[in-house]
This record gives C-alpha cells, structure tokens and sequence, in this order.
C-alpha cells in the first residue's frame, strides 16, 4: 500500500510539474492571439500594435519618456503614465495631475514583478506560495485582472486534498474567486474523507457558510467538529 501511494504522489508531482508549463505555454498563446487579433489575424513585425508592444517592453527600467515615479517599500523607479493607464483602469483617471504613485503595501520584490509585468506581459513569478498570495493581493487592488488570473492558475497547481480548505480560506481572505470555486470543488468531492483538523484555519463565518451547504442542520456539523466558535456565530 505504501509503496502505491508514494508511486501516486509521484506522479501527482509530475502532474503538476506539467500542468505549470501548460500554464506558461497557454500564457504565451494568449498574448499571440491578442497580437494576432489586433493585427486583423496576421501578426506583422511592422504593424502599429506590434512596435507599440515592442516600445512598451524596450521602456521598461528606462527613464526616456518617463513623466511619473513609482515608489513601493524602499524602492522609486521611473515610470509612464500613458503605460500604466493603459494597464488599469484604476490609474486612468489618478494620473492626470501627479508625479507620483504610491504602491501601498507592497513588498519591492512583489512591486518589481507587477511593474515588470505591466510593461512585458511578463513576470518572473517564483512558485512561492505567499509572494504569490501577496501578488493576487496586489493585482486585485489595483484592478490587474490578467496578472491575478495568472496568480489564481498557480496556486491551484498546489491545491491537493491536505489543503485545499487552507486554500479555500486564503482564496476567500484575498478575493481570488477562481481559487475559491475550484477549491470548492474539490472540498464537495472529498466531503467525507475531511476530518476535524482540517477545519481548524477556516473562521467561523466561512466555516458556518459551508456547513450550511452540506446540511439543513449546520449546528450539527459545528458540534461534531468541536467549533464552538461556529455554534455561537449561529
């Protein structure tokens, strides 16, 4: 039996091992069909949305046609203003009368990869789980849909049934709804092998939420799973 599931933990591994270069093959698709797309179906190395493109990434960590500095932790870089607008609508309207934006919150590791991205398409995003989280965080505040999907996409390669209600937590702490559905999922498929302890990081709202889709009688569920926490929040 043993030696079965540590042949199915491996080739769990290799799953996920490919399913993350699916993701930046599919990443890299998508931004040709965008190309292709914009250019009427062909992609012209001349054509207007191709040299903007080319302009967008050649500006990056440049200062020509700079017009705004953008500071995040200990870190000012320069930046432009048509650029970032152009990325969210969240700057758009913010930028037209100031000199400067202040990433609030953001870690400079965190902060140079969206910055990178923003001017790429591209971003060096290490499968670290909390410097991902901390990326969606940042992505929804500022309205990155794109980058928080791509965000989304690998933290669910790392979703598994040990953990998929830690996950469905943090889905839920940092808005990341695509996470929340699939570990959603996987929580109703595997209902009855979840015991007490894998319970025990979900807050009581959220945890009282779920017990009353699994039953009419969700206190019943609370009393099992000893969350008096639960039972007084009904």
């Amino acid at each position: 039996m043993d030696i079965e599931v540590t042949k199915l933990q491996k080739h769990l591994t290799l799953l996920r091992q490919e399913y993350i270069k699916l993701q930046s093959k599919c990443v890299d698709i998508e931004k040709k069909l965008s190309l292709a797309n914009a250019a009427t179906g062909e992609i012209q190395e001349d054509s207007y949305i191709s040299q903007l493109l080319r302009i967008s990434n050649n500006l990056f960590e440049r200062e020509t046609f700079s017009d705004i500095t953008v500071k995040y932790a200990n870190k000012s870089v320069r930046a432009h203003k048509l650029i970032l607008a152009a990325r969210s609508q969240c700057w758009c309207a913010d930028l037209n009368d100031v000199d400067e934006l202040l990433l609030d919150g953001v870690s400079c590791e965190v902060g140079n990869m969206l910055i990178k991205w923003v001017y790429t398409d591209h971003a060096d995003v290490r499968n670290d789980e909390s410097v991902i989280i901390e990326l969606v965080k940042a992505a929804n505040r500022y309205k990155l849909k794109a980058l928080r999907t791509r965000c989304e996409q690998m933290l669910m390669s790392a979703v598994s049934v040990a953990n998929c209600i830690r996950f469905y937590q943090t889905a839920e702490d940092i808005g990341a709804e695509s996470l929340r559905t699939y570990c959603g999922e996987i929580i109703a498929t595997h209902w009855d092998d979840l015991e007490t302890k894998d319970f025990l990081g979900m807050s009581a709202p959220l945890l009282y939420e779920m017990f009353k889709t699994k039953s009419s009688f969700p206190l019943h569920f609370a009393v099992r799973h000893h969350r008096e926490d639960v039972v007084f929040y009904i």
